[in-house]
């Protein structure tokens, strides 16, 4: 191996040692309430342990233009403030004239020779110490200069690299950090902690995260190099509060954090960017795979059970990748944003994985932010319209329940199908907000429906999302409902897709007792689609099956489809449900469903979505 690649391990092994040691005395100041000493005592070991460097000084400036050690802590004997505590410099070598902070590098030999008056008190110092050199790093309060910190190093020469310097001037700004935080109150300090930090995870916040961004965005334009920000979004994490409450997502997401910090490299900077997303940055890598590896272990970790209180739970994430390869176009924003995008076409594309952003993607994720914005605007505008499509009994072609369809108004008027959007409205969350108004408005509406000359109600059919259905207040949101709109419980039938019945079949088997508890009927829609089970339809407390319109497309004329269709009908008799079928759009479809002995339908060839009033009138209208 050359010697070149053996100093870049060497000097990225110190850096990845700085980089720790930096942020935890970063977090040990900012949250103790430990006055100067103890601070300088902490700076001060770090600096030393860290370095190797035989002792470390801090000096204030005098009134005199000279300079007095205020802290001193020597590293062979672990002793503080000796053997120079309280030393004074007469001359401080023109202290007073220092510009802005700049971190300088001393020889006793350069001193020596130069045979200066003005160096004189500094050189006698370092003579009587036996200092060979030290690093010099003047500290500002603002625009008030306090003093400096000197590393000295005792014996032979010692070659200072430029990290040791740096991480000496890093040294100088916690000095200056533990002077303001000395000056101020504690609540002061812990606001200003709060401004840079997540006060649940005690991780980088939004901001703090920005500036590391930034930072490296413009380093790599001069010098390119691999980097990646992973956008590490927790999926459904509504569900962790709604189960443990905040106080126990709050444990949540610092446990999460935790685990993601253990599984990182020393180098990442890790933030919490949202309320249930982390960001990590990964500044220097070789490969890209690299990266896709790093949250294969994030995904890994986060899957593990949580034990919050008394409660075991489940998490999974959805994580983005985005590269920076020093394009002098990327932006801080650029890459956060489409690390973001790619977060989200994981979810979409199942949750509990990983993507890597793919600019022909960005086009389509675009399109569905403008979706969610608008149906933002859309809630708060009243743009949302609940219309309702016939069920018809073949036998006398009467009306005997509507489903009710959610619909989007336009700016121009026109009216855009749930199937536009009702994907955006599940993956962003909103849809347990707009479901709960469609159920209100369709119960209020469906209360002053006409009836029959008999006096039968025309049923009510209100679709759930299987988010909404996962919700733990459905049933005291659906009683709180029927309350307040009047409308008996046996007038609504609730429908849910087979698919997420299935998902989580015993949770589901729970919700549907209580929800038959209220008196309601239940539906089990787009039956035929998913991966029913029979055995668990036996267990179900359902009352109807509507067989989806894809089965009965090819009818007639097609054997298979006919077949499929009469065994759902026959199965449904033998166990005493009602089946509905959707999508008939022909008249050759209903003949032969009703000589196979379907009993209701609903599709196009009787009605499309209603406007209430279009539906109150063809309700009356047929007595």
């Amino acid at each position: 191996m050359s010697s070149t690649k053996i100093e870049g391990k060497g000097r990225d092994a110190r850096l990845r040692r700085h980089t720790r040691a930096l942020m935890q005395l970063a977090q040990r100041l900012w949250q103790s309430g430990d006055g100067l000493q103890e601070a300088l005592t902490a700076i001060t070991e770090t600096a030393a342990q860290v370095l190797g460097v035989d002792r470390v000084n801090v000096w204030q400036c005098e009134a005199n233009g000279g300079l007095r050690c205020v802290h001193a802590y020597e590293l062979a004997t672990g002793r503080h403030n000796a053997p120079c505590f309280d030393e004074q410099l007469l001359d401080a070598g023109n202290v007073a004239t220092w510009g802005p902070p700049t971190t300088r590098l001393i020889r006793r030999a350069d001193l020596e020779a130069s045979q200066s008056e003005k160096g004189l008190a500094l050189a006698l110092y370092l003579s009587r110490h036996a200092i060979e050199s030290l690093i010099d790093s003047p500290v500002r309060v603002g625009s008030e200069l306090y003093g400096t910190i000197r590393l000295e190093h005792i014996g032979d020469f010692r070659e200072w690299r430029r990290d040791e310097i740096a991480f000496a001037g890093h040294m100088r700004d916690f000095v200056a950090l533990a002077l303001e935080i000395g000056r101020r109150s504690r609540a002061e300090a812990r606001l200003a902690y709060l401004e840079l930090h997540d006060p649940v995870t005690g991780l980088a916040n939004r901001s703090l995260f920005n500036a590391a961004l930034k930072d490296l965005v413009r380093r790599q334009r001069l010098r390119p190099r691999l980097a990646s920000l992973l956008f590490v979004s927790i999926d459904r994490f509504y569900s962790v509060n709604e189960s443990v409450g905040e106080t126990g997502g709050d444990a949540a997401l610092a446990e999460l954090g935790e685990r993601i910090n253990a599984v990182t490299p020393d180098e990442a900077i890790i933030a919490r960017v949202e309320s249930d997303c982390f960001a990590v940055l990964l500044p220097r890598l070789a490969y890209e795979w690299q990266a896709t590896q790093q949250a294969e272990r994030i995904l890994e970790t986060m899957a593990q059970p949580l034990s919050i209180g008394d409660q075991e739970l489940t998490v999974s994430a959805s994580i983005g990748i985005a590269f920076n390869h020093g394009d002098a176009a990327t932006t801080a924003e650029i890459l956060l944003r489409d690390a973001d995008l790619a977060s989200k076409q994981a979810a979409q594309m199942g949750r509990h994985r990983c993507e890597i952003f793919d600019p022909e993607q960005h086009r389509g994720l675009l399109d569905r932010l403008r979706i969610e914005y608008g149906l933002r605007e859309a809630m708060r505008n009243n743009a949302l319209v609940v219309v309702y499509q016939p069920e018809i009994e073949l036998a006398n072609g009467r009306v005997v329940a509507a489903e009710a369809l959610l619909r989007w108004r336009d700016t121009d008027g026109a009216l855009r199908a749930a199937g536009d959007f009702i994907d955006v409205a599940e993956t962003s969350g909103l849809i347990v907000s707009i479901g709960h108004w469609v159920l209100q408005q369709a119960c209020s509406d469906a209360k002053n429906w006409p009836r029959s000359a008999d006096g039968r109600a025309c049923t009510l059919a209100v679709n759930l999302s299987a988010r909404q259905f996962e919700q733990p207040g459905l049933v005291a949101m659906v009683t709180e409902v029927l309350c307040e709109t009047g409308l008996a419980a046996q007038d609504l039938c609730l429908e849910i897709t087979e698919t997420t019945l299935m998902s989580r079949a015993q949770s589901a088997l729970d919700t549907l007792h209580a929800l038959k508890e209220l008196g309601v009927s239940l539906a089990v829609d787009d039956f035929g689609t998913g991966y029913s089970s029979l055995a668990y339809l036996k267990r179900f407390p359902v009352d109807t099956l509507k067989i989806d319109k894809s089965l009965i497309d090819s009818l007639p004329g097609d054997p298979h489809a006919h077949a499929i269709v009469s065994a759902v009908l026959g199965l449904a008799s033998a166990m005493a449900l009602e089946v509905v079928v959707e999508g008939v759009e022909q008249k050759t479809q209903e003949i032969e469903l009703r000589a196979m002995g379907c009993r209701r339908a609903q599709g196009w060839l009787y009605a499309r979505g209603e406007p209430n009033p279009e539906f109150v009138a063809r309700l009356s209208a047929q007595g």
